[in-house]
């Protein structure tokens, strides 16, 4: 607020780093999906307000991703935390792809595949905050069902953890986490 001036700059060597990032990734063509992150949310919401990522942040994204759109490489953007508020706006400016989706933070799994389930790749959605470490390997076993039943149909859905999976998480709930991906996580998906 009281630099914008610093702010702009700083903001301008970032996407200038990005899109030197995206066009090498682009002229290699390594992968038809690329990883791109910012985190720029947190529990409940954006970090920033909708409109100020509008006018300042969505543009500067358009033109990272840009070297990714013409050799039509696909983009998964990742941020931790809430961004229902702009998920238009990172469609917009290229982004084919969400992940962690974080659903503690309000990124609703349901809600994404119904809204934008025909335009975004869904990437994670299983908490490990709280579930993983914490739960029981047979609420582990129906968190999976559950997300496969309401994201998987019609594809596009990528299920894994909303992020590092923690060392304090107990190996029986790991290998339920896995198990029950294997097990159900085949399509079709039959549940």
């Amino acid at each position: 607020y009281d630099a914008p001036e610093e702010i702009n700059r700083i903001l301008n060597e970032h996407m200038e780093a990005g899109r030197r990032y995206t066009e090498a990734m682009s002229e290699s063509r390594l992968c038809p999906l690329a990883f791109i992150w910012d985190d720029i949310a947190f529990k409940g919401r954006t970090m920033y307000s909708p409109h100020w990522l509008r006018e300042n942040w969505i543009p500067r994204l358009r033109y990272i991703l840009e070297p990714l759109k013409k050799a039509e490489i696909k983009v998964v953007f990742h941020s931790d935390g809430n961004l229902l508020e702009i998920v238009d706006d990172l469609i917009a400016a290229g982004v084919d792809g969400l992940n962690p989706l974080e659903q503690l933070a309000g990124m609703d799994l349901e809600l994404l595949k119904k809204r934008w389930g025909d335009k975004l790749i869904l990437v994670g959605g299983m908490d490990c905050s709280q579930l993983l470490p914490l739960g029981t390997p047979e609420e582990i076993r129906e968190k999976v069902k559950w997300a496969l039943r309401v994201a998987a149909p019609g594809g596009g859905f990528f299920i894994g953890s909303s992020s590092e999976i923690v060392p304090a998480t107990p190996l029986e709930n790991v290998l339920a986490f896995y198990q029950a991906i294997h097990e159900f996580g085949r399509y079709p998906i039959e549940l």
